[in-house]
């Protein structure tokens, strides 16, 4: 840069000026055209070979968004020089670029303390939805100036757009790099291969490397560097500076809604306006800060599932103007069932019992029990005589110390879903747990609802979800377990040798659905139902020989007649008559020897729902 204060000549324009036009200064333009300026608006004359703003040097290469680009990086002199590297989201170079050294995390990817949108990479949770970096983590602001920002993913594309530039390979006193051209104007800048800082060393590479201000939304812990390559933010990268022409700025987006309240699979318009009218460059990019409760297009909001979120309009200018709209999707009826598409049918209640909406922990229960209470230990269990959990009252199919009544389900009266919201709720069973994870049917996320820790399943087939709070559970000596999803299921767990068991489900960093607990703990239940309540068969009696070989075909329906598969066939004396089940689920009744059984159908998801049908076999 060269830069010279022409004092002497100041002075002659002046006088030349003042003898001309008395209080004018003329300078003669290009093509013939003239500027005359009072002399009251001069304060300086210089002559410069390129522009400054803060004692940087940017480059006009007259993009639509009226983006200038820095001439070099932070850190450096020339545009050749690497400058110095940052770790995304720091403001100061440093020695040793990793994860322990890393300003917003507790040492690992997944310990995020800032600028996280998903719960799994938060440290204990944590999450801010926060996805651009603010003026205070911005290592081109903090270095340079207000004035002066890390790039957006939009100012980039800009940049490396074909129809505004010409990008080739080039060497500048003998470093390698990328030449960006303007069609438009012809002027050009030059990034070179920085490489990239990890541990305590720096990389070489052969692509330009430097920071872009959005982190991934894949992957909170890795941030955009080019295009849509992305790089842990632990690593150190350089950063080129851009800002923006005052004039034609972007200074304002007005939403027609700041805040919006939908019900599920329903949509709502949200329209901007970009201020001021003669802003250069009005494009915006709408975003939600969490897509799984509602998404945006366009400023199109349509709600999925129960929750709140963020609708964003923000401009693409790099001016870091916004609007927003928080948004809210509820259900009006708390106890309603979520189809989530399940083979089963099966609906799953949108909140714990004693809760009112999917975020809020409810009531806790022992099994068994149906209300809850101040204090849960073996003394106070309903079902467990002489303040010991070996001796088992109920639901007992093999404890040494008591008498077996085979029940290995709830029953109604036991069922704290049933007896608290309505003989159509139930207790889930296992294998209606073992259904909604099933990979096939829904997908899996840890996220947070509200600022409450959770799982959210969504299923794959209609796109529905639900959201299961960690409500925690009260274990051993009433102590409270936080952090953690625990659920009951309505099985006993008849592995246990005294029946002290019963299955759960339970998730944190990992689901297992296959585990039982200690029956007198506290555990959250999340109710179910299934729009089956009846099983029809085709037939209540049959008679059959020893000669009928094929056996005798018998099929199930649901209380309107429709033909009902997901089911379980029992015979009651397998020495008399067994059953078949073909491939296509259709069961044929074989007779084995003379005599009288039943054939039982139950409900696979429900035992409870059955049907029956006797059959005689003679010679």
């Amino acid at each position: 840069m060269k830069t010279h204060h022409l004092f002497a000549a100041l002075l002659l324009l002046i006088a030349g000026a003042e003898a001309a036009m008395a209080q004018s200064l003329v300078v003669s333009m290009k093509g013939n055209r003239t500027k005359v300026y009072s002399l009251l608006e001069v304060d300086n004359i210089c002559f410069s070979d390129s522009n400054i703003a803060g004692g940087h040097e940017w480059v006009d290469l007259d993009l639509p968004s009226g983006t200038l680009w820095a001439s070099c990086n932070v850190g450096a002199n020339s545009p050749e020089e690497f400058g110095n590297y940052f770790a995304w989201g720091e403001t100061e170079p440093k020695e040793n670029y990793c994860w322990e050294t890393y300003k917003y995390c507790k040492g690992s990817s997944s310990t995020l303390t800032r600028y996280c949108n998903q719960s799994q990479y938060g440290y204990n949770g944590f999450t801010d939805n926060l996805t651009e970096l603010l003026p205070e983590d911005d290592a081109a602001t903090a270095n340079w100036g207000n004035e002066w920002m890390t790039p957006s993913k939009a100012q980039y594309e800009e940049l490396f757009n074909d129809g505004y530039t010409v990008v080739e390979q080039a060497t500048e006193n003998d470093v390698k790099g990328k030449k960006i051209t303007s069609k438009r104007n012809g002027n050009s800048i030059f990034i070179p291969n920085a490489g990239y800082g990890y541990n305590t060393d720096i990389y070489p590479s052969g692509s330009t490397h430097f920071w872009m201000s959005s982190f991934s939304d894949r992957n909170p812990y890795s941030a955009y560097y080019s295009g849509e390559n992305t790089s842990f933010r632990c690593n150190g990268l350089t950063v080129r500076p851009v800002r923006v022409r005052e004039q034609g700025l972007v200074r304002q987006i007005i939403l027609n809604k700041t805040a919006l309240y939908l019900a599920i699979n329903t949509s709502e318009q949200i329209t901007a306006t970009v201020l001021p009218q003669n802003a250069n460059y009005k494009n915006v990019v709408w975003e939600s800060s969490d897509e799984t409760v509602a998404t945006v297009s366009s400023g199109l909001v349509t709600a999925l599932s129960d929750g709140t979120c963020y609708i964003t309009c923000r401009a693409t200018d790099g001016s870091r103007v916004y609007g927003s709209c928080y948004t809210t999707v509820r259900r009006h009826d708390t106890k309603e069932g979520v189809d989530l598409g399940l083979p089963s049918g099966t609906l799953w209640a949108t909140c714990n019992v004693g809760a009112s909406s999917p975020e809020e922990f409810g009531d806790y229960f022992a099994w068994g029990e149906t209300a809850p209470k101040n204090e849960y230990t073996e003394r106070n269990y309903k079902y467990c005589d002489n303040g010991s959990i070996l001796y088992i009252t109920k639901y007992v199919v093999q404890n040494p110390y008591r008498a077996i009544d085979n029940l290995t389900e709830l029953l109604p009266e036991d069922d704290a879903a049933t007896v608290n919201w309505g003989s159509e709720w139930k207790t889930p069973s296992k294998d209606q747990v073992e259904e909604l994870f099933y990979e096939d049917f829904c997908s899996t996320e840890f996220t947070t609802l509200n600022g409450v820790n959770g799982l959210r399943v969504t299923s794959k087939m209609n796109g529905n979800s639900i959201f299961l709070p960690n409500a925690g559970c009260y274990a051993y000596y009433n102590t409270f377990l936080p952090n953690e999803g625990v659920y009951w299921a309505r099985d006993l767990d008849v592995s246990d040798d005294y029946n002290r068991r019963a299955f759960h489900f339970w998730f944190q960093t990992n689901i297992d659905y296959n585990g039982s607990q200690t029956r007198f703990y506290g555990i959250s239940v999340r109710p179910v139902k299934l729009p089956v309540y009846e099983i029809k068969l085709s037939a209540t009696e049959i008679h059959l020989s020893l000669n009928d070989w094929d056996g005798y075909e018998l099929r199930a329906y649901t209380q309107d007649n429709v033909p009902y598969y997901d089911v379980i066939w029992e015979s009651s004396n397998v020495d008399v008559a067994d059953i078949y089940v073909d491939e296509d689920g259709v069961a044929y009744v074989c007779p084995i020897d003379n005599g009288t059984c039943t054939i039982t159908c139950r409900a696979k998801y429900d035992h409870s729902i059955k049907a029956e049908c006797k059959v005689y076999v003679e010679d």
